[in-house]
């Protein structure tokens, strides 16, 4: 098999280093971003890999598959591609490591045409070695893994002004780069794919949607392990409950220029957009607590509001200031014996909320209560739930 490619070359070593090269010639030039270049060539977005499929094989080597919707699993023959790329270029980039005992990691891009490859190496060089002495002579002990990752592109999927990828990324985690040359064998390869093809194919019978976004499944094929109860494990369902969550906060609100304890609990359902964030919808009731002094003794009161809200959950910052979630809302005042006597009347509000991070949001209201009495208030939130 002849193999097109190009090499990205990174030692990481105390100084570190980084070089793109082309492997029928020396020019190297520098490589500024390596952020960009592990986006676009090797690292598959984690919100893409809702199926986790690991195969322990041989020796203490396992295999990974990772991938976003249960239709982008390939079907049987693709695996044998695979394993043959695997060996064919960790065999191609055997002479680009500098030293024996060292951790390597080769990383593969393969695009919807199959070729040319692009092929990144890594080599982790600590400051110094580590040897195992026997009778006079020495030799470099090796403590870490090797790695083979593999990302293929399958298609790229259009609808409206949102585009995806499908894509499958595998990754060979390896005593030695060279096992991968026993490992390619036929009995090996069949045994793993037939077993993963076969559990894609059962809950694809199953699932009344198998392609929805909320699907997913974590799945461990053993079958050279003689301890284990089960060949074929498997964690996580498919189904649509799987966006309702519990929400619970505490927090501090200025109502009506005073400082009142709240807190709220409620239930929210998300689903994920294109664009890689969540909307959500969320109903609770929260309850802020006043104080009132008559003569010498203080009286609790509260004032409780039922909620409705609907938001954005933002899996990355988008803005300069740390951007987690936004909401807008409204709630509805419920009455009840323990309501303070300053709020005589029905009321409502109308809300937004912004979060800093996950765990604390900032909350901006204007109220509408009877008589006649309009205020505004800010809260701080913090979530326990």
């Amino acid at each position: 098999m002849k193999l097109k490619f190009a090499i990205l070359i990174a030692c990481l070593s105390v100084y570190g280093h980084m070089v793109l090269a082309q492997n029928d010639g020396i020019s190297r030039t520098p490589v500024t971003s390596e952020i960009e270049i592990n986006k676009t060539l090797f690292d598959m977005d984690t919100l893409d890999a809702n199926y986790y499929f690991r195969a322990n094989l041989p020796d203490n080597n396992y295999l990974t598959i990772e991938f976003k919707r249960l239709g982008y699993w390939p079907g049987k023959g693709f695996l044998k591609e695979v394993f043959s790329t695997a060996r064919d270029v960790a065999a191609n980039v055997a002479d680009s490591f500098a030293k024996p005992g060292t951790s390597k990691r080769v990383d593969i891009n393969i695009p919807m045409s199959g070729e040319p490859l692009t092929v990144r190496v890594t080599e982790h060089i600590t400051s110094g070695n580590v040897l195992v002495m026997d009778k006079g002579g020495n030799m470099p002990l090796k403590i870490g893994m090797d790695t083979i990752r593999i990302l293929k592109t399958f298609a790229k999927i259009k609808e409206k002004k949102y585009e995806s990828l499908v894509q499958v990324q595998y990754t060979f985690i390896l005593k030695d780069l060279d096992q991968i040359n026993t490992l390619a064998n036929e009995q090996v390869i069949d045994s793993v794919e037939t077993a993963f093809d076969n559990l894609v194919h059962k809950k694809n019978d199953k699932w009344m949607f198998p392609n929805a976004w909320y699907n997913g499944l974590d799945a461990v094929y053993d079958p050279y392990n003689p301890k284990a109860k089960k060949v074929m494990t498997t964690a996580g369902s498919g189904g649509m409950f799987n966006g309702i969550a519990v929400d619970a906060n505490v927090g501090v609100s200025l109502f009506r220029n005073e400082l009142a304890p709240t807190i709220g609990y409620g239930l929210s359902y998300k689903w994920l957009t294109r664009n890689k964030d969540y909307t959500y919808i969320g109903v609770s009731m929260s309850a802020l607590a006043l104080f009132e002094r008559f003569g010498n003794k203080v009286e609790m009161y509260d004032v409780t509001f039922l909620n409705a809200e609907w938001g954005t959950m933002f899996t990355k910052p988008h803005t300069m200031i740390p951007l987690y979630s936004t909401a807008i809302g409204f709630r509805y005042l419920l009455r009840n014996k323990f309501n303070s006597p300053t709020v005589p009347g029905d009321g409502y509000s109308m809300f937004f909320k912004y979060s800093l991070s996950k765990s604390t949001s900032i909350g901006f209201d204007l109220y509408f209560l009877e008589p006649e009495e309009t205020s505004w208030g800010v809260s701080l939130y913090f979530k326990i739930l």
